[in-house]
């Protein structure tokens, strides 16, 4: 099985995207990377010089299609039809799909090549990875039932797949694996006023009449305030390391201390895979084995049970909030709720 990547692109500078940081990752895993580069009103095309990997294919935008973001899966499709005719005589190519302010990260590589050949070997033409949408800030997430919680990223290329809509999925697709790696999605951290451009343009590509406009964005900014965010205690890609320093953001400053993990699933913890600066993990079988002065602020309670609920509340779900999600990985469900826990421990401060 041979992975390609496929993407596209206009405007990277002006609009602050991470697009070399989403095209280093998409390098790591893939072969090479068709990207259709549409016509761009800055020095987007000089900085992808320095990739050696890259089949660009010139396109122009049509400014005339200003409908549900029609143009971004034409241009999407525009790469995908085009990485189809280069690998036509190859057996198995599948094509990973990664938009520019998406990226990979380092620990995952090796997980998404795997569950992409488990998916060619048994029958699926299409993989979805879980998303971390990240708010403002490389240190908040939003977990809102506003925000996608997996989505399709890597298709097999002999298939009717196409890029859909505003190219946030495909149609087409007959049989999808889901995989526990996730797409570290930066879209909403960007320079601030390159951040309020990029969203004017956007709403453009949907909407036809200034009234449209001027709804839309209000109707978004309704949504987001009323959006789920936590902090984010996980690692970054290694890739965004410059970019993030750029940004200055300042993670949080987390005392030592235990946090104990109440586990009533029956299912075996990997605690290697939780990552929290500073916190010690203790797993336990009861309320007794942690002190009830730490219950409320350091005890998490995985498949709570009604009491439980009452005394010990959450916001945290087992799965994301969106109908569309699947049940978190009990790992990436303790690093929320511990999330959910200093925030609220230093808010009581």
């Amino acid at each position: 099985m041979q992975l390609f990547g496929f993407t596209l692109l206009r405007n990277g500078v002006k609009y602050d995207y991470c697009f070399k940081e989403s095209l280093r990752s998409l390098s790591a895993i893939t072969k090479n990377i068709t990207i259709a580069l549409g016509n761009s009103e800055d020095t987007t095309e000089a900085e992808l010089t320095e990739f050696t990997n890259l089949v660009i294919v010139p396109t122009i935008w049509d400014e005339a299609i200003r409908k549900s973001g029609l143009i971004l899966s034409l241009q999407t499709n525009i790469a995908l039809n085009t990485l189809r005719n280069e690998t036509r005589n190859l057996g198995n190519a599948w094509g990973f799909y990664l938009q520019a302010d998406e990226v990979l990260h380092e620990e995952d590589y090796e997980l998404i090549k795997k569950d992409i050949e488990f998916a060619d070997k048994n029958g699926y033409d299409a993989v979805a990875f879980r998303y971390n949408h990240f708010w403002l800030h490389h240190n908040q997430i939003a977990v809102g039932k506003k925000w996608y919680p997996l989505e399709v990223r890597a298709i097999k290329l002999k298939s009717e797949i196409q890029s859909e809509k505003d190219a946030q999925g495909f149609s087409g697709i007959n049989k999808i694996y889901e995989s526990d790696a996730f797409i570290y999605h930066y879209g909403h951290v960007r320079q601030k006023e390159k951040y309020i451009l990029k969203k004017e343009e956007f709403h453009k590509l949907y909407h036809t009449s200034n009234l449209e406009l001027v709804k839309a964005s209000q109707k978004e900014e309704k949504n987001y305030r009323k959006g789920n965010f936590l902090a984010f205690l996980g690692s970054h890609p290694l890739v965004m390391k410059e970019r993030i320093l750029r940004f200055g953001d300042i993670f949080a400053n987390i005392t030592p201390q235990i946090f104990y993990i109440l586990n009533r699933t029956q299912q075996e913890l990997n605690l290697k895979e939780i990552k929290v600066d500073k916190i010690d993990l203790k797993i336990i079988n009861s309320y007794s084995e942690c002190e009830k002065n730490l219950r409320k602020t350091n005890m998490v309670i995985l498949k709570p049970n009604f009491w439980d609920r009452i005394l010990y509340p959450s916001k945290v779900r087992s799965r994301p909030d969106s109908h569309l999600g699947k049940n978190w990985t009990l790992e990436h469900l303790i690093m929320l709720k511990i999330s959910e826990k200093l925030i609220l421990n230093d808010n009581n401060k």
